[in-house]
């Protein structure tokens, strides 16, 4: 039955869905296992019966290669504000989309906390599952500067076209690639920097987003 019902998702080709349906498939199965409410799991390795989803890395560069990033970050012909867009997102490791729909309410400055709301598999209804970045020195330091130059009171990053509202999500990308790192560096990739910095650096693979990240070279606010 199990095999049946999987198989519909890589007859379709949707291998990330069929990834995700086993694990939640087998989260509820370990759930009632633990329960007693089965005996046994017969379906904890019915992922190998089905194709791998192809994983895509995104375009990334060393972290011996973030000073002349900066250089050229530094020195571009684009707004202030993309500008500081992509230095909060790399300051904080968060994703292109959690950088550009930042929110003054979400930030408190007093306890250097910004949080965040996740809501991947949640309803639009659900405000989404909460995660929390402590903002380092220097992240501090920038959001002064942003905050100097913005006239909004809601998003740190508003649109120019409607300050009711944030900048594009693909803003810092566009941005990347008119400096010249089209083929080899996307916004997404900011986060990979970081986590393979961290990762020489010794740091747990848990506990790596957890850490308040100023390393980004000596970049001055």
């Amino acid at each position: 039955m199990a095999l049946k019902a999987f198989k519909r998702y890589q007859d379709e080709g949707t291998l990330e869905k069929l990834k995700r349906t086993i694990q939640k498939h087998n989260e509820i199965m370990t759930y009632a296992l633990h329960r007693g409410y089965i005996s046994s799991n017969p379906t904890e390795k019915i992922s190998k019966e089905f194709d791998s989803p192809t994983v895509e890395h995104f375009k990334t560069i060393k972290p011996e290669d973030l000073g002349e990033f900066l250089y050229t970050l530094n020195n571009a012909q684009i707004h202030l504000q993309t500008r500081f867009l992509i230095l909060w997102q790399m300051l904080t490791m968060t994703r292109p989309n959690e950088a550009a729909t930042a929110r003054y309410e979400d930030i408190d400055e007093q306890a250097r906390i910004w949080t965040i709301y996740i809501k991947k598999g949640i309803k639009e209804t659900d405000k989404g599952r909460e995660h929390k970045i402590t903002l380092s020195r220097q992240a501090m330091a920038l959001l002064r500067e942003i905050k100097k130059r913005s006239e909004s009171k809601v998003y740190l990053f508003p649109s120019a076209k409607n300050p009711q509202t944030h900048v594009n999500t693909q803003t810092a990308n566009s941005a990347i690639k008119r400096m010249g790192y089209h083929g080899k560096l996307v916004a997404h990739g900011l986060r990979a920097i970081a986590s393979t910095y961290l990762n020489d650096k010794g740091y747990d693979s848990e506990l790596r987003w957890f850490i308040p990240f100023g390393g980004w070279g000596s970049q001055q606010f």
